[in-house]
């Protein structure tokens, strides 16, 4: 029997035996009068103390002893050495000139104690199989990246900054693979609740960690943190980031993330952790005399400044910052706590509100007309009501969040405990679970597609009248089916026959081809010919029992060559598909009605007896339907006005434009080449310098440097033959027109703040969009391909294209119409969209 007595090493509490007590007191005491020496002696040995108590508290949790024994604190002196081994060490460097080596040949004594104690602990776990725990002991959230760092061996810093690129969606991931930052967000909330916490898992000593060097710091640490981990000069470190801050902002990116998850060395086993080396008493003394002996004022030499120069920069700011912003704290943490709560009442209200109006409608409110009449009849059908439910927990449960958060800002008190906040956790984490099984569930109905197509001949014989192509409004007609909001389009060709021949494709989805194709043998649509008219209905419909399943229709409807036909307003507006200002004949949607057309074999869709116009007469009724258009972003006026002073240069043989700041540029066609510049100050009429360089009419400022002298507007008005490329930008506003030629190709490139309104028939245009630059295309093209970046936004919706293949990125935004063969592929912000 030995007596045991409590004791607190570092604000932990151990039972010792007495004998071991006796033991320890006097290995502490020794260390104690060591360093007392030194300066921060006090500090040093209390990180002593916290090492020797984390070893204590680890080897109670994997041998299961209550109590620390003799033998306990002797295997401690031996791995953590003792202050007469290196002394003895001193003393004997004293009187050998070999004082290196004897030095290195202790070290290495020490080391291999340390070794030998690891191999024999490791050697004694490697017979339990690993496992993945969740790692509570050294955990940030939920100790899942600790856990996977434990289990693979390697610092946990690199895991935590592996998770955060990916969650941010670096580097980019194909489409395909789906949104990869939802992915990771929800994986690690799984892991949280599939992997079991450990609180005793043991740190591996040998692994090197990450820390940021606060004592070589010039911002953060992390470069010196990094050159201490790698082993490389930090000079080195430093240059690499400097130079990849200018490859899209990567390094600054990159800084702030290591910043962010790192953390910083600030005991002595932390510092030496950094360095790779074990936590010995020689090394801890090794360090404490390099510390010393460091010197602070010594002289940097000029490319150590260079480097440190942004660095220490940005340090300034962020501090001057600090200083600022600490007065400011209670007052900005009010209005956050304010704003927080304003918004999230308003969310929070917006969805009890469409959580309510779901079960109404899945609760079935039958007879009444609007249900019976909505497209929620159908939806009602397909959608699980828990889905509200689910729906309701993953949308309500974070807003509640942001709500008790504002509230803890504002009352400067933490609302909720641990539990009730997990709670609320695993609430949001059902929520989105089975709102994600259910919508999974529901999508596999669109998984396969199936047609079904057929073909109506009606007889062209009218007795003397002409052919009207009418549509029918079937939206307001009191039946039974089901009617789908999609428009329906009807292409017009022409063909060696005697009657009109309509070919009909129906497209449709579902859980099998099977059922796809039945869906679109479902879909109810009518083509009525009474008298001299055929009436198409302006909507597809559904029998009552239905289920919606993506349903499309598309038609081409055959005419007889040089047969005369009529279309109404109704037809041209809601179900022919027509390219902007009737190519063939400048006429308004609203004339369609009064004249006659004829479908021929060199030239398709001719109008029999539209009034001619001059090609001056055609050019201002394009240019006043441009300035009549409530969604163009340009004002066309500009193009029209025109200077005090005129000047006309003798240029010739280019087929490309490039234009490089703030004019105001009109393209036409024309058969000579013709510029004229105007403008109300002559000083900037004199300051445009053209140049042709590789048949290019490049358009610029003489002085490139002169901002005073361009305040005036400049108009440049160039008439060209033929057109194949285009380099816009800066601050310039282009307007092409005239260019008819399906056998040719155009080059499009705008930058900056450029805006461009292009109306061509080409056969294939390459456009790229960068910075905040607007465009408007009309016109034709058998094939357009775009690459749009930045803030761009580009609209072809009034462009006839049959391929369309369009990638954007940033905060961009692409419009089309209706494009037959179209791919798209957006990144960040961005979006498009098709009719």
């Amino acid at each position: 029997m030995k007596k045991t007595i409590q004791i607190n090493i570092a604000g932990m509490v151990f039972n010792i035996e007495e004998d071991a007590y006796e033991k320890l007191n006097a290995y502490l005491a020794s260390i104690k009068q060591y360093f007392a020496s030194y300066e921060g002696s006090q500090e040093i040995v209390s990180d002593i103390e916290a090492r020797i108590a984390e070893k204590f508290w680890t080897n109670q949790k994997s041998d299961s002893q209550p109590v620390i024994t003799y033998e306990g604190v002797n295997d401690l002196i031996k791995s953590m050495g003792s202050v007469s081994d290196f002394e003895a060490i001193e003393e004997e460097e004293d009187l050998k000139n070999t004082a290196q080596s004897t030095a290195n040949n202790t070290q290495s004594t020490f080391s291999s104690q340390q070794s030998t104690a690891g191999s024999q602990e490791s050697d004694s776990k490697a017979t339990q199989p690993k496992r993945l725990y969740r790692d509570v002991k050294r955990k940030a959230l939920g100790g899942v990246l600790a856990g996977l760092a434990h289990y693979f061996n390697i610092d946990v810093v690199w895991v935590r900054i592996i998770y955060l690129l990916l969650f941010l969606g670096l580097p980019p991931i194909d489409d395909d693979l789906g949104p990869i930052s939802g992915f990771v967000f929800l994986a690690y909330f799984v892991c949280w609740v599939v992997f079991p916490p450990n609180f005793n898992l043991d740190e591996d000593k040998k692994i090197k960690k990450f820390y940021r060097d606060n004592d070589n710091k010039v911002l953060g640490g992390v470069c010196s943190g990094l050159a201490a981990y790698f082993g490389v000069d930090i000079t080195v470190i430093r240059l690499l980031f400097v130079l990849s801050v200018f490859l899209f902002g990567t390094g600054f990116l990159a800084y702030i993330i290591l910043w962010i998850v790192a953390p910083k060395a600030q005991t002595l086993t932390q510092k030496m952790e950094m360095k790779g080396e074990p936590v010995t008493l020689s090394n801890i003394e090794t360090n404490i005399k390099e510390s010393i002996n460091v010197d602070k004022n010594a002289p940097e030499n000029a490319l150590t400044k260079i480097l440190l120069f942004p660095f220490r920069l940005v340090g300034i700011v962020i501090k001057a910052l600090g200083e600022v912003l600490k007065h400011l704290g209670p007052v900005a943490r009010v209005l956050a706590g304010i704003m927080l709560m304003l918004f999230s009442l308003a969310m929070i209200v917006g969805v009890v509100a469409a959580v309510a109006a779901f079960f109404g409608v899945a609760s079935g409110i039958e007879g009444t007309e609007f249900f019976d009449r909505s497209p929620f009849k159908i939806f009602s059908q397909d959608i699980h009501p828990m889905t509200g439910f689910f729906a309701f927990l993953a949308m309500f449960t974070p807003f509640l969040a942001l709500l008790l958060t504002g509230l803890t800002l504002l009352s400067n008190r933490r609302i909720g405990n641990r539990n009730f906040w997990i709670s609320l956790l695993g609430l949001w984490l059902a929520g989105l679970m089975g709102t994600g099984i259910l919508a999974t569930k529901y999508a596999l109905n669109f998984k396969k597609k199936g047609r079904f197509e057929q073909t109506k001949n009606f007889p062209y014989t009218l007795s003397g009248q002409t052919l009207v192509l009418d549509a029918n409004n079937n939206q307001d007609d009191d039946f039974e089916e089901f009617q789908i909001r999609e428009d329906v389009e009807v292409n017009l060709e022409g063909y060696e026959g005697t009657d009109l021949k309509l070919e009909q494709r129906f497209e449709s989805s579902g859980p099998t081809k099977a059922e796809a194709e039945a869906n679109a043998k479902n879909i109810l649509y009518n083509v009525i010919q009474k008298d001299s008219s055929l009436s198409f209905d302006q909507k597809i419909s559904l029998p009552e029992k239905a289920r919606f399943r993506g349903q499309d229709l598309h038609m081409t409807l055959y005419v007889p060559y040089d047969k005369p036909f009529k279309i109404t307003k109704s037809f041209y507006h809601s179900v022919y598909r027509h390219d902007w200002g009737n190519k063939n004949f400048e006429l308004d949607g609203d004339d369609v009605d009064k004249y006659t057309y004829v479908m021929k074999r060199d030239s398709g869709m001719v109008c029999r007896d539209c009034p001619k116009l001059s090609d001056e007469e055609r050019e201002a009724l394009r240019d006043n339907r441009y300035d009549d258009d409530d969604d163009s972003a340009f004002d066309y006026g500009v193009f029209e006005e025109k200077g005090q002073h005129e000047k006309k240069f003798e240029l010739s043989g280019f087929d490309k434009v490039e234009v490089g700041g703030a004019f105001i540029v009109t393209i036409r066609k024309g058969s000579s080449f013709e510029v004229i510049a105007d403008t109300d100050d002559q000083s900037d009429l004199d300051d445009i310098d053209f140049e042709i360089r590789n048949n290019t009419l490049e358009i610029g400022h003489k002085d490139k440097f002169s901002f005073s002298r361009r305040n005036e507007t400049v108009r440049i008005n160039i008439t060209m033959p033929s057109l194949e490329g285009l380099d816009i930008s800066g601050a310039s506003t282009l307007k092409v027109i005239g260019f008819k030629d399906k056998n040719k190709d155009l080059d499009i490139q705008l930058s900056g703040a450029s805006k461009a309104a292009i109306d061509v028939e080409v056969r294939k245009i390459e456009f790229d969009a960068s910075g905040a630059s607007k465009a408007d295309l009309r016109g034709s093209a058998e094939r357009v391909n775009m690459d749009i970046s930045g803030a761009c936004h580009i609209d072809a919706k009034r462009m006839e294209i049959n391929q369309a293949r369009a990638d954007a990125s940033g905060a961009s935004h692409i419009s089309f119409g209706k494009v037959k063969d179209f791919d798209s592929n957006t990144s960040g912000a961005s979006k498009i969209s098709r009719e």
